[in-house]
């Protein structure tokens, strides 16, 4: 216990000397002064800790040390709004350096037009020069991410102008040439706005001429939309039945007559649509096409009697499109690049003059054979009928061959198309219904196209994003009438032709007219001549008028 008794005497371990005398159980008074250097050990009490004394314990109660009076907060410093380098500068500017820069604002926005040949309508935004720009602009940095996965560098004439267009929600009438980028020039803002993938039909509509370039579309979609949930596809009649109303579907690619007999048969709805696109516009407002679009706008809902964002977008915008589409958009924002109905100058025209029909096949085997056109190659024929004849002529000349045209199915189609993009095919024949979204290295129009417009879509399909191609176009005596149009597209896209066809006499207004639907007659594609070819019908004939007899013998 003696270890106890120290500790009740009040011994410190510390070793300094306070310069306060500190009483057990109660402060002195710090001003009192003590009268001797060292403390009197019986001036204070020693503690019982054990309570050896037996007395009663006294505690002293204990009373919590009061709490420090808060310190009163400096009053907040007065915040200025964020601004942006821009406008920090701009508040110092005076009203003619401010006038100034949005001068030389404007000039910079002309030049860059200039220099892309970007041709707009009044009020349309100002383009946007790179990538870099886009998310200032709203547009979401994965799909930029995206687009530079895809392999472009910057955007494309049509892609920097049509980007805040759309952004902006306004309608837009588009026109570009062939292989420019036009898709991505609408898919891509539209994806900016579509948000979170919906529960809804088609909150974006895509309408294209043919089921080729609805794929091709749908392809490009699936590129842009890398990483994230939405939804597309392709709506036709089969998958409407397999599936029934197709619903959670954000992005829809169709054709006219396939999608309005799905709106009929109530398979989908529109009501959740809010971007519809016409892509190849001139052919979907074409005669064959302006009932289904017609009845496509009847189904489309409408906000407070404002139709939804619309867009058309083509390589060519005749006059007579332009007026079919006045009476679809509100005040749309035009945009043309380069030469309206001209053709890519990347690409190699060449005219070649053949004597009449029975030389065409003989000089396409030696283009073939010398190798002025390399394959892949797409060759162009007026008609189903004619596509099938050069098929079953080269069919056996050993190249790798096929054709497509309206007789074949679905399937064989789709077919065809997944061997050429193999490298299965060297040649495929097609009518012009392969006018429109498939790429080659070069192109033959075999057959003379009757307008300016489907020799632009022709000789698009290849000289595309900017890689060159070549385009051979044969003629005979009889599409002198013709010839005219042609040439001068070449002409406006840069080709050298002789000062005659310049010379030659147009075409009238009737005349083009009845071209697009009467197709000229020609002389069947074969190397028969026309002596074997009426030998072997009629020995056909009389097989055919055996059997016949022989049947009615039976019957009897």
């Amino acid at each position: 216990m003696d270890f106890f008794d120290v500790l009740r005497k009040g011994c410190t371990f510390g070793g300094a000397k306070k310069s306060k005398t500190v009483a057990f159980g109660k402060r002195t008074n710090p001003e009192e002064k003590e009268t001797s250097g060292q403390r009197s050990t019986s001036s204070t009490s020693p503690l019982d800790f054990f309570n050896l004394g037996g007395g009663p314990l006294q505690v002293e109660p204990h009373t919590p040390p009061a709490s420090p009076k808060p310190k009163p907060r400096p009053p907040p410093k007065e915040r200025r709004p964020a601004a942006s380098k821009e406008g920090e500068e701009d508040v110092h500017l005076s009203p003619e350096e401010k006038e100034k820069q949005r001068r030389q604002q404007r000039e910079a926005v002309a030049a860059l037009r200039r220099r892309h040949r970007i041709h707009v309508s009044p009020q349309t935004p100002d383009p946007i020069a790179s990538f870099d720009e886009m998310p200032k602009s709203g547009v979401p940095h994965w799909l930029v991410r995206n687009l530079k996965s895809m392999g472009f560098s910057q955007p494309t004439p049509i892609q920097m102008q049509c980007f805040p267009a759309i952004l902006s929600g306004n309608h837009v009438l588009a026109s570009a040439p062939t292989g420019s980028g036009k898709t991505i020039a609408f898919l891509g803002p539209i994806l900016a706005t579509l948000g979170k993938p919906g529960k809804d039909f088609a909150r974006c509509l895509i309408v294209d001429p043919s089921r080729e370039l609805a794929k091709q579309t749908l392809d490009e979609f699936t590129k842009l939309t890398t990483s994230r949930k939405w939804n597309g596809r392709l709506v036709d009649r089969m998958s409407g039945q397999k599936a029934g109303n197709i619903k959670c579907l954000d992005v829809a690619v169709a054709t006219p007559l396939r999608l309005v007999q799905m709106l009929k048969e109530n398979r989908i709805s529109l009501d959740a649509c809010r971007h519809l696109v016409f892509d190849e516009a001139d052919k979907l407002l074409d005669l064959g096409f302006a009932p289904q679009i017609d009845e496509l706008l009847s189904f489309c809902p409408k906000d407070g009697g404002k139709l939804m964002q619309t867009m058309m977008f083509s390589a060519t915008l005749p006059p007579v499109v332009i007026d079919l589409a006045g009476s679809i958009l509100t005040s749309p924002m035009r945009i043309s690049i380069g030469d309206v109905n001209a053709a890519a100058p990347e690409v190699e025209q060449k005219l070649l003059f053949i004597t009449n029909e029975d030389g065409k096949l003989f000089s396409f085997r030696q283009l073939l054979q010398d190798g002025e056109i390399k394959p892949p190659a797409l060759v162009f024929v007026q008609s189903k009928e004619r596509a099938k004849e050069l098929f079953g002529e080269l069919v056996y000349d050993g190249i790798f061959v096929d054709a497509i045209h309206a007789d074949r199915t679905k399937q064989q189609r789709d077919n065809t198309v997944k061997a050429f993009r193999a490298g299965k095919l060297w040649v495929l024949v097609c009518t012009d219904l392969m006018a429109r979204g498939v790429d080659f290295k070069g192109v033959i129009n075999y057959d003379f196209p009757q307008s300016a417009a489907t020799y632009i879509h022709r000789i698009g399909r290849t000289g595309r994003a900017g890689r060159t191609g070549k385009a051979i176009t044969m003629f005979t005596i009889e599409d002198f009438e013709s010839l005219r149009s042609i040439v001068g597209v070449m002409r406006q896209s840069g080709c050298e032709v002789p000062d005659w066809m310049l010379r030659l006499k147009p075409k009238s207004k009737k005349a083009k007219r009845l071209a697009e639907w009467r197709q000229p007659k020609r002389k069947r594609i074969s190397t028969i001549s026309g002596y074997d070819l009426r030998k072997s019908h009629k020995k056909k004939q009389m097989v055919e008028a055996s059997k016949k007899r022989k049947a009615e013998g039976d019957d009897d």
